[in-house]
């Protein structure tokens, strides 16, 4: 339900901010990124609670942090190849990956301090596009 609104209120806004006519190739385009985002957040929605829970217990640098942290990039690279016609919502999705990537480097300096600050930022970027889209 929620999804199915959030695509209505897409459609609408993209048309009516282009003037353009309802083309069936972007209403298509955007059917199918919605569909491969909605999956790639299931993918990362366990991961990502344990690291918000293993955050909170000051678990950087155990190995289920370092699992979860690599589980979750994993499953966020997978928005690199979204053909959405949203140019706000791909740049956020590139902020993220830059994000993914920063966090993956601090993980292998096993440092605590960079790891925290890497998670934070992944957090911020996720935040930030959430509190649109979401």
């Amino acid at each position: 339900m929620k999804n199915c609104m959030l695509y209505s209120i897409l459609i609408s806004l993209f048309f009516s901010c282009s003037g353009k006519q309802h083309d069936p190739d972007i209403e298509r385009r955007i059917k199918l990124a919605e569909q491969k985002v909605d999956k790639i957040m299931e993918m990362m929605d366990l991961p990502e609670y344990g690291l918000m829970k293993m955050s909170k217990e000051d678990l950087y640098t155990s190995k289920d942090f370092t699992q979860a942290a690599e589980d979750m990039i994993k499953h966020g690279r997978d928005m690199k190849d979204l053909d959405y016609p949203d140019e706000e919502f791909m740049a956020m999705t590139k902020e993220m990956l830059v994000a993914f990537d920063g966090f993956e480097s601090a993980l292998k300096t096993k440092d605590k301090a960079q790891i925290k600050e890497g998670w934070e930022t992944v957090k911020a970027t996720c935040k930030k596009c959430h509190d649109i889209y979401d």
